[in-house]
């Protein structure tokens, strides 16, 4: 999942980077699944997860 993060937001902060880490880290199946289909539908990945 990180991977995919970073393929969509080249221009990461690497603060912003540890944050999202932690959400996926946390996350289940289900809510991974979720964030894979809504990134491969073209949603920005900071309006996902927070951080502008």
């Amino acid at each position: 999942m990180q991977d995919i993060l970073q393929l969509r937001d080249q221009g990461n902060q690497s603060q912003w980077q540890s944050h999202i880490a932690e959400k996926i880290n946390a996350a289940n199946p289900d809510q991974l699944r979720e964030w894979i289909k809504s990134l491969a539908r073209g949603a920005n990945p900071r309006q996902l997860f927070g951080g502008g």
